[in-house]
């Protein structure tokens, strides 16, 4: 198993795109976009091709600086914008490594699913060999 390094192409119609299995989590994550702004998130899926982030407005706001059509935000619409994200992995999984993992995303989609709740569709861009190794071996560490 390996991350890949460059995007995955993602459609809002087809098949499911990722392909690798999908893992249930509750991770604590934070996104920095171009201008330095930062939003707290949670990751509620994770694969080896990307994962799934979940927050308020502010997430939105962060990831998206020009304002999305909140009509449009009732269903999944494609969006594309690339943003750096630290993932807060468990401490138990890694006690003597630090337990975070930051590597460059783009976001696929994003679908509000509550008044002030977003789902945001993820694909890893960018990540370093280090980074990788860390979230590959907790993603294998979910398959157990």
């Amino acid at each position: 198993m390996s991350l890949p390094t460059a995007t995955i192409g993602y459609s809002l119609r087809g098949p499911e795109l990722r392909r690798s299995q999908r893992y249930q989590t509750k991770l604590q994550a934070e996104v920095v976009n171009c201008l330095q702004q930062h939003a707290s998130a949670t990751v509620t899926d994770i694969s080896n091709q990307g994962l799934r982030l979940e927050g308020t407005q502010q997430l939105i706001a962060v990831l998206f600086p020009r304002p999305l059509s909140s009509s449009a935000l009732s269903t999944a619409i494609p969006v594309d914008n690339s943003f750096r994200l630290k993932l807060v992995l468990p401490q138990p999984s890694f006690p003597d490594a630090d337990a975070s993992v930051e590597l460059q995303c783009r976001s696929v989609y994003v679908l509000r699913v509550k008044r002030d709740w977003y789902r945001v569709g993820i694909c890893y861009q960018e990540i370093e060999i280090k980074e990788g190794a860390r979230l590959e071996a907790f993603i294998l560490s979910l398959q157990r």
